[in-house]
């Protein structure tokens, strides 16, 4: 019972609520990892970024991969008295920085993926949904490069769900962790992609055009919308 006792502890699913997030503030009373709701970010960052060799250089991480994924956005992020400010790149002077609420939706979105991935304890169960809301394409492929990483570092298992056809086309290549949430011929569900549909024939086409023309999940089946793991 114990790896199911540890599996179920360590499961942590998120439901981001934008509007807690735009608030600003480090004064959280949990800042170990992140809240389902993403409402202690700030916190949570603030305490990665003060101390880096408890937290094996988190924040750097976060801001690693969000200069990536929002080239034009972000650099770093300060905190003072306990309010966040984000600093675009090319930054001097410390009236650059700007609060979360004049933030773009995206680049908080991408901010909550990020530290939730490197905040989890190796062998974690991770579920998000909609994973790709307020996510420019390019910041969707970085992020899930960026769960690939550390699902593969630290034996992490990494639940997407998702009606983006963008998402999909990551999966090329990964369709035996791409799973469908209907069948046409009542076999019991979720099924791998490619045990529902040929290897050969899945091949030949990107899945996010699959889906487009209503190859798999299409209005009406059971269930719809696919599941994935990066």
């Amino acid at each position: 019972m114990e790896p199911l006792v540890r599996c179920l502890y360590d499961l942590r699913t998120y439901d981001y609520y934008l509007n807690l997030v735009e608030q600003g503030t480090t004064k959280e009373d949990s800042n170990a990892f992140l809240h389902r709701t993403g409402k202690n970010l700030w916190a949570v960052l603030a305490n990665w970024k003060q101390a880096p060799l408890r937290y094996r250089g988190q924040f750097d991480w976060v801001m690693a991969h969000a200069r990536r994924a929002f080239p034009d956005l972000i650099d770093t992020i300060e905190f003072v008295g306990g309010e966040a400010f984000i600093y675009p790149p090319g930054a001097t002077d410390p009236a650059d920085g700007f609060p979360p609420p004049r933030q773009p939706a995206g680049l908080l979105t991408g901010l909550l993926q990020l530290t939730a991935i490197i905040g989890a304890k190796p062998f974690s169960v991770l579920a998000f949904d909609e994973m790709e809301n307020q996510l420019h394409p390019h910041a969707i492929r970085v992020i899930i490069e960026a769960m690939r990483e550390q699902s593969a570092e630290r034996d992490l298992l990494i639940i997407l769900t998702t009606h983006s056809p963008i998402v999909m086309n990551e999966f090329k290549g990964y369709e035996s962790g791409f799973y469908l949430l209907e069948t046409t011929d009542g076999r019991p569900v979720p099924i791998a992609l490619d045990a529902a549909r040929p290897e050969a024939w899945l091949s030949h086409f990107d899945l996010g055009a699959l889906y487009e023309r209503e190859k798999f999940s299409a209005p009406g089946g059971p269930l719809q919308g696919p599941m994935a793991k990066p």
